[in-house]
């Protein structure tokens, strides 16, 4: 019942993460194997209500595969982030250093409350953000990041080597 149930709701936060990423047949698969393992862990409980380790099990299993099925979806890391770094230290081009290390980044000129700052806009693979944030924090520690989840980039020169290398996990683009 345990096994039956992490299973279960690991493929369940797997399914989830790549509905939201827009592999809607790769998710719908997913659910079917999914459901299936769900319904031998309910019949396994139901089976055996009278002994209480069988719910622990149950709900010991719904815990971990919450942990499991997390763990797995972020070493999966699908989908794209929009990466903000805003850069008050002038003497420091944060977006040459993004630029050196193979990202693509478009600078801006800001002015803060202290005057003017660099602003970095970089849509990444999600994969890609702790090299992107390693290079920034090696560069200019204090720079001030945010991240956002981002749907599919449209338009731009690598979106088609993105496609490429992303087509096992999300299907064609339509």
């Amino acid at each position: 019942i345990f096994g039956a149930r992490v299973l279960d709701v690991s493929l369940g936060t797997v399914r989830a993460m790549l509905l939201v990423a827009g592999a809607r047949w790769r998710a719908a698969a997913i659910s079917f194997a999914e459901i299936i393992v769900w319904v031998l862990a309910v019949a396994g409980v139901i089976t055996h209500l009278d002994d209480p380790l069988a719910v622990v099990a149950y709900a010991g299993g719904f815990a971990t595969g919450i942990l499991i099925g997390s763990w797995v979806e972020a070493r999966l890391a699908i989908g794209y982030r929009t990466v903000h770094v805003w850069n008050a230290h002038s003497q420091v081009d944060i977006a040459a250093h993004l630029r050196a290390a193979g990202f693509r980044v478009t600078r801006l000129s800001g002015a803060g409350i202290s005057g003017q700052v660099e602003v970095c806009v970089a849509i990444i693979r999600r994969r890609e953000l702790s090299r992107l944030r390693s290079t920034i924090q090696e560069v200019s520690p204090h720079a001030f990041i945010t991240v956002e989840r981002t749907e599919r980039p449209l338009g731009g020169e690598n979106l088609a080597d993105n496609a490429r290398r992303r087509w096992w996990i999300l299907g064609p683009r339509r």
